[in-house]
């Protein structure tokens, strides 16, 4: 949609200022190479004043600094696991929390927390990220911690936005359910 609207844009543009060009009939500046060069190049650079004008009001962005980026990420992310017990008469679950947090000049953080049935993890995590993906490496273990299968410096998961999507890339840690294991859903942000 957006595209289609740049397009347009352009299109009347191109017209309005083909529109505009005057010609002298006595020195016809446009049979000169080098005034045709130069008249091309003006009209590129105002294309492009323009264009990025229409891409502020539209709120794109094709150059995103690295504070953006990493701002992007700082927030709460969450997946809540659920089965039924044995016998189906009650169910069980985990709730999985991820905290990342900025610690500097693009720099980042995070705890990620699982709690309920027959678990208790804390984990504090070295992150690398980029405009997409971020990765969570576990730094140490945090207080409460009940664990003890995973290595510092294991991948614990990375989460990629795609569109409106948030996806899930479980690595040394994993769902509880087999069947989470496909979930490339399964984290939501709650907040910013």
């Amino acid at each position: 949609m957006m595209n289609t609207f740049k397009i347009i844009v352009v299109g009347l543009l191109l017209f309005s200022m083909g529109c505009n060009k005057q010609q002298d009939n006595t020195t016809d500046r446009y049979n000169s190479d080098s005034f045709r060069i130069i008249d091309s190049i003006a009209t590129a650079e105002r294309l492009n004043t323009i264009m990025k004008v229409v891409d502020e009001k539209a709120g794109i962005s094709d150059t995103n600094t690295e504070d953006d980026i990493a701002n992007s990420w700082v927030g709460k992310y969450e997946f809540i696991e659920t089965w039924k017990e044995i016998g189906g008469k009650s169910t069980a679950g985990v709730g999985y929390a991820i905290n990342v947090e900025k610690r500097g000049d693009n720099v980042l953080a995070a705890k990620i927390k699982m709690d309920g049935f027959q678990t208790s993890n804390r984990f504090i995590c070295n992150v690398e990220y980029s405009n997409n993906q971020i990765a969570f490496y576990l730094q140490r273990f945090g207080k409460g911690n009940s664990s003890n299968i995973y290595k510092i410096g294991d991948n614990l998961l990375a989460l990629e936005k795609n569109g409106n999507k948030l996806i899930t890339h479980w690595k040394k840690l994993t769902p509880i359910l087999d069947k989470n294991l496909k979930n490339k859903n399964a984290f939501k942000r709650i907040n910013n």
